[in-house]
């Protein structure tokens, strides 16, 4: 999948945010071997540095996890596509956690 390779060539997912309307993603677990990995999940499972709400009510709260996680500079680099697109601001103040250089 394109997106997914452009998430691995930016750092992988524990340095982009998802703002997607994706319920998954590829992951590479090894040489030449890859997953499908849900974006919500149980705690208890790896979850290759996803962000992963644990109830299904916070399915819908996801890309406002991610959103919360690139804004706080956890994540320096936020993917958004159509589907998330709607109602979600993005920028850089001044004295925030996250005023150093990111790529939306």
């Amino acid at each position: 999948n394109p997106l997914d390779d452009l998430i691995v060539r930016l750092g992988g997912p524990q340095h982009v945010a998802e703002m997607t309307g994706r319920s998954g993603r590829i992951v590479r677990t090894g040489e030449n071997e890859y997953r499908f990995v849900k974006r919500l999940s149980t705690p208890a499972k790896q979850m290759y540095g996803l962000s992963t709400p644990t109830s299904s009510e916070d399915m819908d709260r996801l890309n406002i996890v991610e959103k919360r996680k690139f804004m706080d500079g956890k994540k320096s680099v936020a993917i958004i596509s159509d589907a998330a697109s709607t109602g979600i601001s993005l920028h850089s103040a001044e004295g925030s956690g996250a005023a150093h250089k990111r790529r939306v």
